[in-house]
């Protein structure tokens, strides 16, 4: 359980994919029915559905991040199995495995928690901004003008 800002915390549990733990499609359908009808409005300052398309954002972000990960570990391999071969250099026993040979951690949870506090922190700006545009064009009558600059830029 991670803290995303003030409202909102991430909980994540992690299961083998074909195993009796993981959840079946069809029951978190069931699940999802159940919880919808009790809970109609929205959950703090997002609506169910900006919840879920948000869950589902972190999910697709964590399986990128594990997918060029593991593509980064494997070339990492080969270029060392490369060098090794040129250097006519045999296998190494466990001894002489040095610290920066081993591999780097994916830090999938890092990368989550970062991306759904951007995502949470860009739609509260967005919302405060709507209602400051709105009090100057009913207040003043003046129009305001917002150009929206991508994410990528506070990575």
């Amino acid at each position: 359980k991670v803290q995303l800002d003030s409202e909102y915390q991430l909980r994540l549990k992690l299961v083998e994919a074909n195993t009796e733990e993981s959840v079946a499609p069809s029951q978190f359908r069931g699940a999802e029915k159940k919880n919808a009808t009790q809970d109609v409005g929205n959950s703090g300052s997002q609506s169910p559905a900006q919840l879920h398309a948000l869950c589902r954002a972190l999910l697709l972000h964590a399986q990128d991040v594990y997918h060029r990960h593991s593509l980064y570990l494997r070339e990492r391999e080969k270029k060392k199995r490369e060098e090794e071969a040129a250097m006519g250099d045999g296998p190494r026993g466990l001894a002489r495995v040095k610290k920066e040979d081993k591999p780097e951690k994916a830090r999938i949870l890092q990368s989550c928690v970062s991306l759904g506090s951007k995502i949470l922190f860009e739609k509260r700006i967005r919302k405060v901004l709507l209602r400051v545009a709105k009090w100057l064009n009913s207040r003043y009558g003046e129009k305001m003008a917002v150009e929206w600059l991508s994410l990528s830029i506070f990575a």
